[in-house]
């Protein structure tokens, strides 16, 4: 009975982490499921919510990693806004640090011994994907406050797109946001709790969560080395996006190193906890 409450705090806990995560635009929801280990096991469970296949432990394990979300993304809104423009860089290099420190355990299941040619092509390719996608340039927007049937197709579209870039490693549901200049919405909603446009967006994130999953389950049980070897490249670029630029000097580049250690440390650790636990 202590082991299954243990898992249940464990995955709300992974599913407050994805919730903050897709609030920071740069950060993908994807890869801090992916630190957690716990991303092959949320592919499976959409995709199998949505088939004849239904099972009550995945049914369960969605309850349990989206109410994380759905809270994390509630309450901590306005902490993530004060982080981004406080503490951009000690943010950005923590996260780093949490893509660095799950990379050897990626490698596992994207080779079969030591990478091939092709295998670092792929790499390359979905890297250049992300890097490029960080550089198309917003679209600004004002916020959306009320809904008629034009922004309501905007809203529930903004939340489907950046519901299914929020499962792809390394592909940000807020830059998506950002990009189609309804970041600015999102933001708004929450803070004002404006309930028709959080519903609407949700509804729009969950179906986009269901349509992309498909495609993510069938790659990852057809071609698994594949597409790991796409995953890496897709977190490799969201860490080059991330970095800070200029690093400080003196005491402050002592703790930039540090929180990119810690950031390190927290991904060998949750690796570790996952292979113990075989959560």
């Amino acid at each position: 009975m202590k082991g299954i409450q243990t898992q249940i705090i464990r995955r709300f806990l992974t599913g407050v982490f994805m919730g903050i995560a897709g609030l920071i635009p740069g950060v993908s929801s994807g890869t801090i499921a992916v630190v957690a280990g716990v991303y092959r096991d949320l592919i499976e469970a959409i995709s199998h919510i949505t088939t004849r296949q239904r099972k009550l432990h995945h049914f369960l394990f969605l309850i349990n990693l989206f109410s994380g979300m759905i809270i994390a993304t509630l309450l901590f809104a306005r902490f993530i806004e004060y982080l981004i423009s406080v503490y951009p860089s000690q943010l950005n290099l923590f996260l780093i640090g949490l893509i660095i420190g799950t990379i050897p355990s990626l490698s596992k299941s994207a080779f079969d011994e030591k990478p091939r040619v092709n295998d670092l092509v792929i790499i390359l390719l979905t890297l250049i994907l992300v890097l490029a996608l960080q550089h198309v340039s917003p679209v600004p927007a004002e916020p959306i406050l009320v809904l008629s049937m034009q922004t309501a197709v905007m809203v529930f579209l903004a939340g489907f797109l950046a519901g299914g870039a929020g499962l792809i490693p390394g592909v940000s549901g807020s830059t998506i946001l950002l990009m189609i200049g309804m970041y600015a919405t999102l933001i708004t909603a929450i803070r004002g709790f404006n309930w028709p446009i959080l519903l609407l967006l949700t509804a729009g994130v969950l179906i986009g969560f269901v349509i992309f999953t498909r495609g993510i389950h069938y790659l990852l049980q057809y071609h698994s080395r594949f597409t790991y070897q796409a995953i890496i490249g897709l977190i490799l670029g969201a860490a080059v996006n991330l970095w800070p630029g200029k690093v400080m000097q003196n005491e402050a580049a002592l703790v930039q190193v540090f929180v990119l250690i810690l950031g390190v440390a927290a991904a060998y650790l949750s690796y570790r906890v996952v292979k113990d636990k075989h959560v």
